[in-house]
């Protein structure tokens, strides 16, 4: 007993430890920022600002170089996080914290991913294709949140036909088939091929509905009127009385 007991406790043991190795390994990943840029560092700009907003993730470095940064350098290292695409922001900043400059790139993460953004003031040499990439990114993630915004609408639009065609087909069915719709039918069950009134009764259904409950009251059943089609006749001849029961005339 004790040693399936040891057994059992090192199986779960084991497992515990592959869900948390698996939820670590989810979250190690790397993303590191470069920036490639004709400002002059330390003299245009002293700082650096790297922003992952939907993240609440924000580097701010110090540059400690007057060298022209065209050739690359590193402003951030986000770690352990998920795999995923994620919006980059970033800002050069002045030596009062005001911003000279900013880009924003999308990037997809898996594993360790490296990006390199290039920063340049306007006039700048750099070929167009390089300039326009990171609006295009942006436009990109825009247009796929855009997507999944109208697909989540569409399923809910679905959703609301299916429930609507339900309650048509409720409105519109008819059991019994005598011509008048299950919701507004009197009796139902009217056996096939009888005439109904304006609330689906047969004459013999109507008549059964009176409630006679005494020989005294039989002038009731009498009077009863089946399609009131006879309201100024005191005897319509439509219900008759005998032996306690009202029921069809004819």
């Amino acid at each position: 007993m004790r040693g399936s007991f040891s057994r059992m406790t090192l199986t779960f043991l084991f497992a515990l430890l592959t869900i948390l190795l698996g939820a670590a390994t989810a979250m190690a990943h790397l993303l590191v920022v470069d920036i490639r840029t004709n400002w002059l560092p330390g003299q245009e700009f002293i700082a650096t600002r790297a922003r992952i907003d939907s993240h609440g993730l924000t580097e701010t470095k110090a540059v400690f170089t007057t060298t022209p940064a065209e050739a690359g350098f590193r402003i951030a290292e986000f770690r352990d996080l998920a795999t995923g695409t994620y919006r980059v922001d970033i800002d050069l900043l002045r030596s009062d914290e005001t911003v000279l400059d900013t880009s924003a790139f999308i990037v997809d993460v898996d594993g360790t991913t490296a990006a390199l953004q290039p920063i340049s003031r306007e006039g700048d040499p750099q070929p167009a294709c390089e300039e326009e990439l990171p609006k295009l990114q942006i436009e990109l993630g825009d247009v796929k949140a855009s997507l999944l915004s109208t697909q989540t609408e569409l399923t809910e639009t679905h959703h609301l036909l299916d429930i609507a065609n339900l309650e048509l087909a409720f409105f519109q069915d008819d059991a019994d088939s005598d011509g008048i719709l299950t919701v507004l039918d009197q009796c139902p069950g009217t056996p096939a091929g009888l005439a109904v009134d304006a609330v689906g009764c047969s004459v013999d259904q109507f008549c059964h509905n009176i409630g006679v409950s005494h020989p005294s009251e039989n002038r009731v059943c009498r009077m009863a009127d089946w399609g009131a089609d006879e309201a100024e006749s005191p005897d319509p001849g439509d219900c008759t009385y005998s032996a306690g029961v009202c029921s069809a005339a004819f």
